[in-house]
């Protein structure tokens, strides 16, 4: 529902961290993002007909430059800006891969 709060889990070799998420927008069948606290980062995954089957699309946004703490995060703890940001896009790539799974029945 939208305004619903929950925790993400996230690892990086041995760093730890938990998020904050607030649902933004949820829309059944259609589209679900998320607003992720401490770096003001949007998350959106849409399902679009697609055939006889469905594509799903997942972004990422920024509503401008991360605050404080989460860039002294990225930098000093996560290797920097481009190493974070290549990572993300795997993570994204392994997801869609496993909602395809899930979604043909494997």
């Amino acid at each position: 529902a939208v305004g619903a709060r929950f925790k993400g889990s996230n690892k990086r070799g041995i760093v730890r961290w938990s998020t904050t998420n607030t649902v933004e927008e949820a829309v059944p069948e259609r589209t679900f993002s998320f607003v992720t606290k401490d770096s003001a980062t949007r998350w959106t995954y849409r399902l679009e007909p697609e055939g006889t089957g469905t594509e799903l699309t997942e972004s990422r946004s920024s509503a401008g430059e991360y605050p404080a703490l989460a860039r002294f995060f990225t930098r000093f703890l996560l290797g920097g800006v481009d190493g974070h940001t290549e990572e993300l896009r795997e993570g994204m790539r392994r997801t869609l891969e496993r909602v395809k799974a899930i979604a043909e029945g494997g």
